[in-house]
């Protein structure tokens, strides 16, 4: 056998690479916990942020409800206020033309694509014959009278329910504005 002449082992260079991989590795690992370490302070550092703030964000939300709420409150009065047709106006000659035996129960006004909605609900007294004619005469008034003719483009009679043991009719009208009259 020939004699071993190598200067530098075999053995030397395997240990070498391993001593110069797990380096590496040990480098890298503690590089990455260095990194979670810090994001672990920077969310603790919000955290703390949060909690601080916490009671000031409360009073801004809630600023934000109540003005979201006022703001509706306003929308509705400008609605009102820029409507077509007066409501004072409209109120009163609803009340000038409400036959008898007629209860007006519930009077709401609304806007849609289409324009402005009332919607009109009540009850007619009587036995059904008379209280039918009472109502068909009721809703012809909206064509006919002189003032509802000029700002009452359609009536949709949405519903008409006979109790009889109140020996009433209720009934629910639609009428239909139209936008452009202005009073």
């Amino acid at each position: 056998m020939l004699p071993d002449v190598k200067v530098v082992r075999t053995s030397f260079f395997v240990n070498g690479c391993a001593l110069v991989v797990t380096c590496a590795l040990l480098i890298f690992f503690v590089y990455r916990e260095y990194e979670i370490a810090s994001v672990k302070d920077q969310v603790a550092s919000w955290e703390e942020r949060i909690a601080e703030r916490g009671p000031q964000s409360e009073e801004v939300l809630e600023l934000g409800r109540e003005f979201a709420a006022e703001k509706t409150k306003v929308d509705e009065l400008l609605g009102f206020v820029a409507a077509p047709v007066s409501p004072s106006e409209f109120l009163a000659a609803v009340a000038r033309t409400v036959p008898d035996r007629v209860v007006i129960t519930r009077l709401s006004r609304r806007d849609v694509e289409q324009g402005p909605r009332v919607a009109l609900s009540g009850r007619v007294q009587g036995i059904s014959e008379e209280a039918t004619d009472i109502l068909s005469a009721y809703e012809r008034l909206f064509t006919e009278d002189d003032y509802f003719s000029r700002i009452v483009g359609d009536v949709d009679v949405t519903s008409v329910t006979r109790n009889p043991e109140t020996d009433t009719l209720s009934f629910n009208f639609v009428l239909h504005l139209e936008a452009d009259n202005e009073e």
